[in-house]
């Protein structure tokens, strides 16, 4: 992925490792990353592989579906994960897309609800 994408707290598939990793700083061509059960590390951009969004991160984040779209406190996703603009629509693929959408929109981080 490119570094431009990515912010503070976007989850991310690690490469090098093959686990789930948090990024807690980024900088010129290596970013800082935490995992559930690895030490800390740090690694390439290109070693951040983007989290395909699904329903089951929705959920995770405190989603609930509703007549085929997709809620949080006034947050709202179409069935196809795509948020409606006044004069378009942003189509979201990836975990950290929702993420930093989200955070630009309401201000607040996305937190896993388990």
């Amino acid at each position: 992925m490119k570094s431009s994408e990515l912010r503070i707290g976007n989850f991310f598939n690690n490469s090098y490792n093959g686990e789930l990793s948090t990024i807690y700083a980024l900088g010129r061509t290596l970013c800082s990353y935490k995992t559930r059960v690895a030490d800390d590390g740090q690694c390439s951009y290109d070693c951040c592989i983007p989290i395909p969004l699904t329903y089951d991160w929705l959920v995770n984040f405190g989603f609930y579906a509703h007549s085929g779209d997709y809620f949080k406190a006034g947050f709202r996703l179409n069935r196809v994960f795509a948020y409606e603009l006044l004069y378009g629509v942003i189509k979201l693929n990836y975990v950290h897309q929702l993420q930093n959408l989200y955070f630009a929109i309401t201000g607040e981080e996305l937190e896993i609800i388990l």
